[in-house]
């Protein structure tokens, strides 16, 4: 079991594993928020097409005798 270079072994085995955790606990942190993510992407927001509301029209913008 004696190798070259025993730090390489400890790094491969070591790295790896504290990757997994760190991403465990962000998963389990953020997890709402990546669920709503996820269903935002499945079903976007339904718009109605062709619901364009005309602007009201005003007829006079100065007061009289504002000209």
């Amino acid at each position: 079991m004696f190798t070259t270079n025993p730090w390489v072994i400890y790094v491969s085995v070591v790295g790896p594993l504290h990757a997994d955790y760190y991403l465990l606990i962000g998963f389990i942190f953020y997890r709402h928020n990546l669920k709503a993510k996820l269903a935002y992407w499945k079903s976007p927001p339904i718009t109605a097409a062709g619901a364009y509301v005309k602007p009201k029209q005003i007829e006079n913008e100065y007061p009289a005798g504002a000209r």
